[in-house]
């Protein structure tokens, strides 16, 4: 039963919502509830709404319907999906940074050993911006709910479930540091120096690295909620919608010309 009702899951569209009703209204006969019941099919039933349905929000409603028919504990699958977002926030920097410094490394002929602080510092600035979070948490706004939530997590060494709040809360940190527009202008001055002048491999890397993940949070920002005002809430004037996307095309056209003319 249980691997008839997989094939079903595994071809279902949780993206759709006729399919999405389908599946939750079958449990009024009485036949969801005890598949459920098993840890093991939980997990399986997670991780292929996730490869299907390959949208956040349709993730997160079928993994409450899992909790709210269980009849086991949650803990490992609490676990699971905590690791499937992080994966997933990881996965999308790194695969961009990744793709970017091969790029650049078969065009200036850098794919060598003697090049590898290059690469260093790629992963060095993928991971800084993310530090933006943590002072939000502890030094800004320390006394908001996420904060207390996220810094009570850290102290009991639960990274994954911090790191999983951090990512889908994201949006409501309207104070950050790193994610503004004016940063981005500070810190593209700093790299044309660091570029430029400083001959510094590990400060290449780590730049460029550095400006990607913004650009990409920028972006998905914009997928997400079509909004950057959380990037320009503190500028000196006003841009309309147009002008701060010209804005992001922009740092995307200096990260190219950084990395491969300079």
């Amino acid at each position: 039963m249980q691997k008839a009702y997989l094939q079903t899951l595994e071809g279902a569209d949780f993206c759709n919502t006729s399919s999405s009703l389908s599946l939750a209204n079958q449990k009024t006969h009485g036949v969801i509830n005890p598949v459920l019941s098993s840890v093991l099919f939980k997990i399986k039933f997670l991780t292929a709404s996730f490869k299907v349905a390959n949208c956040t929000k349709k993730l997160q409603n079928e993994y409450r319907f899992i909790r709210s028919h269980s009849l086991h504990s949650n803990t490992f699958v609490d676990w699971y999906y905590n690791y499937l977002y992080m994966k997933k926030d990881l996965l999308t920097h790194f695969s961009f940074m990744v793709a970017l410094f091969v790029m650049i490394s078969l065009y200036k002929d850098w794919l060598r050993l003697e090049f590898l602080p290059f690469w260093f510092g790629g992963i060095l600035g993928t991971l800084l911006p993310d530090i933006d979070h943590l002072i939000y948490v502890y030094v800004i706004k320390p006394t908001e709910a996420t904060s207390q939530k996220v810094a009570g997590l850290v102290s009991e060494r639960k990274v994954l479930q911090s790191w999983d709040i951090l990512a889908k809360t994201r949006g409501e940190r309207k104070e950050l540091i790193f994610h503004t527009a004016h940063f981005q202008i500070i810190f593209l001055i700093f790299a044309i120096f660091v570029i430029t002048s400083s001959g510094s491999l590990l400060g290449t890397g780590l730049v460029l690295a550095f400006i990607l993940h913004l650009l990409i949070d920028q972006i998905i920002d914009l997928m997400e909620s079509n909004s950057l005002d959380n990037w320009f809430k503190k500028f000196p004037f006003t841009l309309d919608d147009k002008q701060k996307r010209w804005f992001v095309l922009a740092n995307g056209i200096l990260l190219l010309v950084f990395g491969f003319l300079y």
